[in-house]
């Protein structure tokens, strides 16, 4: 009996403990005995934990977990048991080494970068500028008196209570438990500060413990709530938060811990990562126009290299200068607010924004700049000009803005201790070097921080935007030195890895093709050095020299790949978008080969001989299939005295390793942009200077030529043979809407997580769609877009799309379907796609209507067919029916004619696609029935835009008499709704009557062709482009 009921005791006091403080009196031992818990527990997350009476209870309980979890057992200690003792413990006080790490940690580099603050150390014992390095000296002393931070109250010196604070008695208790207390804390730090960083998604929620927590921004708003992603990106910050403040402490008690630091700066690093997925880049189009070739003559818009080396040095430090003169990487002169606040939360964002406002006003004496040569923009403006975005309505900008001066003062922070870090553990190395000790356990973890740097570095790079406020694009001078130190630590690597004797081969194969793109980064910004002819070729031009480089180092990271492979040295390879073992070095050297013909034979044509010898040194080094020209030549090798001939064999050579990396893997989606790519430029190859080149991508090759290249057409263009190499990607509806993914092994290494991000995911599915979009509007494939059209709508909107709609209503779920979203103006992958679309459908529709008005086919409306690529056995398309879809094409604008001017006023790019298509099918049917000309696409394109809105206004009162019958009953409803309302006249551009007005006597015409030439010889409804012309 005595046994059973102190076993009900034991289980009764198991389930106390799990229910009051969240652990079990089990520990991880091999003879422990089993827990006796409840068979349903509730969530530990969600569970309320009691907070301990006192401190002295707090200090008792952790001494009862630390023996329940001992430090060498199986199982770590529960977070939120190490969490409930934390909260009842008294502040954390700080002292001289605290305060000179945070400082350091904390501080705003006011200066104009000249150089990157965070390039790699160049001796093994430097530490960045700005470390205070006194505090490596020694540890935090137990008998150091700590002071009390200025936010939280000095609890420590009350008086116990009962106790004469004169006796000696009462002051060396208080001291006892002050030493309890730090003891206490410098544990709870240490093992909340262990484990891995929490993950988006896992169950890392605020806990509550009975009590109000110090711990900022808790509490649960109600935009948090009404938004499912942000309330998980919300949790996701507190979690880091905490994470942070732990790792923090913990290096405050240790400074000299290495792996604390870099762990800290990885720590700072997810948070920033979280916020760039959920921000669109200011490259919101496709803006790879070296993608196919124009199909017109494009010899000034060629690259021209025209300065020497020292001239384009100089010009791009200027204008790196500049740039940084007209930004700002952060706001504000405490950076902790970054960490503390809570960008996914609108409340938490407003309170960020005020804080900040407060800490610039109480310090308006800090110079901005040590700059004195020009006007530099200030921390002050920076702020005015993102609250001012706020102010006049615009809170997809202003949330944007702010996350881009989150990400810029996050990321300095980040490098500042990674720097550290890498620098600590080589000191570490030599110091047991020194006394004779094993230092490969340090060694290794040196490589991996190495690598896990320059992987960062790199990231960065690929985005090539600057964050901060304004979010701009990268400058080549920064993107030089960005890669000049991603290379430098993926050397240092190696380094270390060579000087280790458990090499396995893995990481340096890795290391090598890293420093094979940082290079090839790097020789990118020599692009515009000039040519200089020489006698005997001596002169090398530095992107030459660079890019010889690069293939080196992909050479040897392949040879190394394959060797280390063939020795089974390295784990099983995963199919997927960052998993492709060798395929994915053998893709990259020979894209880095087509890239440089393809700069070669772009270049103008004074230039281009030069050009395409330097490009035949460089390609001819790598071959996939070498030629033999020994053999007799049967007219399919290149003679290698013809630099063109062998120009074309390079070529070719480069079009079967690309079609090569899909038949090893199937999966291999990288290979198929630049395969469909290569083809599109091939009239170039074959004679940049013919006529077919002036075609561009819609000229044929001969099909001696074309035979020779893996996936052409014979027979067809060049952009119909890319069409069906990028329809692979397209063959059926997916959810992400192109067949990408991402498969990353369970332990990752550095260069298989540079893929595996959110923005990596949609920079991937943007550039293959919009190379997909661009074949299609090649080929005008008006069917396929209108189907491509259907499944982009069918989509979820992505990160950046929902962070942007739920920032309009404030922050919470956005009140409508993304396919009523005006499409004029957006953010992320979706909306670009759909954009894109309707404005590849609207292109094309311009391109027929200018070629009838031009006079380049003059067949009647009822039976002319311009569509090209028309399907057998379906109906001619018509000039009404290109008006029907350049009308459909406005209308998926979902805004009325006044939205259209007005963001026409304010974009930089005034010209919308869809307006134009619209006016210019109109003026089609005009024409083909003997209407007065009133203009053509180039009258058009020059016109202002006030006269514009008349045309537009006159149009799209046509088009409702023709097509409001045969139109969804909900297309076009804004505009429907504006044309009832009588426009004021202070809407009306000076000198032009209502258009809308002077029609309604015309209602109730059912002749479509009366609708359209009823007022074409009215002089007052004349287009005010040719109305000057008419009167004289």
């Amino acid at each position: 009996g005595t046994r059973k009921i102190g076993a009900q005791l034991d289980s009764l006091l198991f389930k106390s403990y799990y229910y009051l403080h969240g652990f079990v009196l089990v520990s991880g031992c091999k003879d422990s005995p089993t827990a006796v818990t409840p068979s349903s527990t509730p969530d530990p997350a969600r569970m309320q934990y009691a907070q301990p009476e006192s401190i002295k209870a707090a200090c008792q309980l952790y001494r009862t977990i630390k023996r329940a979890y001992p430090t060498k057992g199986r199982r770590a200690p529960p977070k939120a048991a190490l969490e409930c003792v934390s909260s009842a413990l008294p502040p954390m006080e700080e002292t001289s080494c605290s305060k000179a790490i945070r400082k350091f940690v904390f501080g705003n580099p006011r200066q104009i970068p000249s150089s990157l603050h965070d390039s790699p150390p160049k001796t093994n014992e430097s530490l960045p500028a700005g470390f205070p390095k006194w505090v490596l000296d020694g540890e935090q002393k137990s008998g150091e008196t700590p002071t009390h931070s200025k936010e939280q109250p000095n609890e420590s010196h009350k008086p116990t209570p009962g106790c004469d604070e004169k006796t000696t008695t009462c002051s060396e208790t208080r001291d006892n438990d002050q030493h309890e207390v730090l003891l206490v804390r410098k544990g709870l730090c240490h093992e909340l500060a262990q484990g891995p960083l929490p993950m988006l998604g896992s169950n890392s929620t605020t806990h509550s413990y009975g009590t109000h927590s110090n711990q900022p921004d808790v509490t649960t708003t109600d935009d948090c709530v009404n938004a499912e992603e942000r309330d998980a990106m919300a949790k996701q910050e507190l979690a880091l938060f905490k994470k942070f403040t732990a790792i923090l402490d913990d290096i405050c008690f240790s400074p000299t811990n290495f792996e604390g630091w870099f762990l800290l700066g990885q720590c700072i690093g997810a948070k920033a990562d979280l916020i760039s997925d959920r921000i669109d880049s200011l490259q919101k189009g496709f803006l790879n126009t070296g993608f196919y070739a124009p199909s017109y003559p494009f010899e000034n818009s060629r690259p021209r290299s025209s300065m020497i080396l020292d001239e384009l040095l100089e010009q791009q430090a200027k204008e790196n200068l500049d740039t940084h003169k007209q930004r700002v990487s952060c706001i504000g002169n405490d950076l902790s607010v970054y960490m503390r606040r809570k960008w996914s939360i609108f409340s938490s964002l407003h309170a960020c924004s005020e804080e900040l406002v407060e800490d610039l006003a109480s310090d308006q004496s800090c110079p901005q700049s040590t700059d004195t040569e020009g006007e530099v923009f200030t921390d002050s403006q920076a702020w005015m000009a993102i609250h001012t975005l706020f102010e006049s309505g615009d809170y997809p900008g202003w949330q944007r803005a702010w996350g881009g001066v989150f990400v810029g003062a996050l990321r300095i922070m980040a490098n500042r201790c990674r720097q550290i870090s890498i620098s600590l553990a080589k000191a570490k190395v030599l110091a047991e070097i020194e006394e004779k000790k094993p230092a490969n356990q340090v060694r290794n973890l040196v490589a991996e921080m190495c690598e896990t740097i320059g992987t960062t570095k790199y990231t960065e790079l690929q985005g090539s935007m600057l964050y901060g406020y304004p979010i701009c694009p990268m400058t080549e001078f920064h993107k030089r030195e960005l890669a000049e130190q991603s290379a430098q630590h993926f050397d240092q690597a190696i380094e270390w890895i060579n000087d280790t004797d458990d090499d396995d081969g893995e990481g340096s194969w890795q290391n090598y093709f890293m420093i094979g793109k940082c290079q090839e980064k790097i020789a990118s910004t020599y692009l515009r050095e000039a040519y200089q002819p020489t006698i005997d070729n001596e002169h090398q031009r530095m992107y030459e020299a660079i890019i010889s480089k690069a293939l080196h180092s992909y050479n040897t990271s392949l040879e190394e790949k394959k060797k280390a492979e063939a020795e089974g040295a390295l784990s099983d390879i995963l199919v997927g978008g960052s998993s492709h073992g060798a395929m994915e070095v053998f893709y990259r050297m020979h894209t880095c080969r087509l890239k440089v013909l393809l700069q070669a034979v772009n270049r103008t044509k004074t230039e281009r001989k030069m050009a395409e010898l330097e490009a035949l040194r460089l390609t001819s080094a790598h071959w996939f299939k070498k030629p033999s020209y020994e053999e007799k030549n049967d007219g399919n090798d290149a003679d290698p005295t013809d630099e063109r001939s062998m120009i074309w064999k390079v070529f070719v050579d480069v079009v079967s390793s690309l079609a090569q990396c899909r038949v090893e893997s199937t999966y291999f989606h990288r290979s198929v942009y630049r395969h469909a790519q290569a083809l599109l430029w091939a009239p170039l190859f074959d004679d940049p200077d013919g006529e077919a080149s002036r075609l561009g991508s819609m000229a044929a090759i001969p099909t001696t030529k074309s035979d020779q290249l893996e996936g052409f057409i014979s027979g067809t263009s060049c952009a119909n043979s890319a069409e069906e190499i990028m329809g692979v990607l397209f063959e059926k509806k997916r959810l992400q809407l192109c067949a990408v993914w991402v498969t990353t092994p369970t332990l990752p290494s550095p260069f298989e997580i540079l893929n595996d991000s959110y923005r990596k995911f949609d920079s991937l599915r943007k550039k293959y769609a919009g190379a997909h979009i661009e074949c299609m509007k090649l080929c005008k494939r008006l069917e396929k877009l209108e189907i491509f059209l259907g499944w982009a709508k069918a989509c979820r909107r992505d990160l950046p799309g929902l962070y942007a709609a739920s920032a309009k209503v404030g922050g919470g779920h956005p009140r409508q379907n993304h396919n009523r979203d005006v499409l004029l103006e957006g953010f992320g992958f979706l909306w670009f796609s759909k954009r894109f679309i309707n404005m590849a459908i609207a292109n094309i529709i311009i391109q027929d209507s200018n070629d009838f008005i031009e006079g380049r086919s003059l067949k009647k409306t009822e039976e002319n067919d311009l569509n090209d690529d028309s399907v057998e056995g379906s109906k001619p398309r018509t000039l009404i029916d290109n008006l029907r879809i350049a009308y459909t094409c406005f209308l998926r604008l979902n805004c009325s004619i006044k939205d259209v001017r007005l963001h026409a006023s304010i974009s930089s790019n005034a010209k919308i696609v869809e307006v134009q298509s619209l006016l210019l099918a109109l003026e089609a049917i005009k024409r083909e029935r003997g209407g007065i000309e009133s203009y053509n696409q180039t009258e058009l394109d020059s016109a202002a835009w006030g006269e514009k809105m008349v045309l537009l206004h006159m149009a799209v009162t046509k088009c409702q008499k023709l097509f409001q019958k045969s139109l969804p009953a909900n297309a076009g409803k804004k505009l429907k709704l504006k044309s009832k309302r009588k426009k004021p006249e202070s809407e009306i551009p000076d000198g032009y009557q209502d258009v809308s007005s002077t029609q309604e006597g015309n209602t109730n015409r059912s002749d479509d062709s009366k609708v359209l030439v009823g007022v074409e010889h009215n002089k007052e409804s004349l287009s005010p482009i040719k109305r000057q012309k008419h009167m004289e």
